[in-house]
């Protein structure tokens, strides 16, 4: 099943990852201990937004006014998810050109994450920015992306 072999910046980048949320992540709210908000505190209140908002909609209450601020933390929600399907595509070796396409939109999302931190007056803190780069080791570390890229390279001089 696990047909790829990662280097170890993808392994170091997935540990990386996974600290973060055991780590605080953002300064400036307070959660049910009173304190700072951990990574996977962030991850559940994002994750849970998109779900919550989809049942508002669902009753036909007016939802969040300010689409910008809306999108932001529906988009943000979502990051965790596409990064972990990345993770089993890369790790299976199984579509590769689905992870690139993955590893792309993420990339695209990571600044969603800076417009909810400004909206809600945070701070990012040292498991907002490990977070980010265990992803960017991942992302850019994974063998599934660098079979393609050599692939497509080694065939664009090839005349048909």
């Amino acid at each position: 099943m696990f047909a790829a072999r990662q280097p170890r910046f993808f392994w170091i980048g997935l540990l990386f990852y996974v600290t973060s949320f055991f780590i605080v992540g953002v300064s400036g709210i307070r959660t049910s201990s009173g304190g700072p908000a951990f990574g996977f505190d962030c991850a559940f209140i994002t994750l849970l937004f998109s779900w919550e908002q989809a049942k508002v909609l669902l009753h036909g209450l007016p939802p969040i006014s300010d689409l910008i601020q809306y999108f932001s933390i529906l988009i943000s929600g979502w990051i965790n998810l596409f990064f972990l399907a990345f993770v089993v595509i890369s790790m299976t070796g199984i579509r590769p050109r689905v992870g690139i396409a993955i590893r792309n939109a993420i990339l695209l999302m990571i600044p969603s994450c800076w417009i909810v931190l400004h909206h809600e007056h945070l701070l990012p803190r040292e498991g907002y920015f490990l977070w980010t780069i265990g992803m960017l080791f991942a992302l850019f570390s994974a063998n599934s992306t660098h079979s393609v890229s050599q692939e497509v390279s080694a065939t664009s001089g090839v005349c048909p």
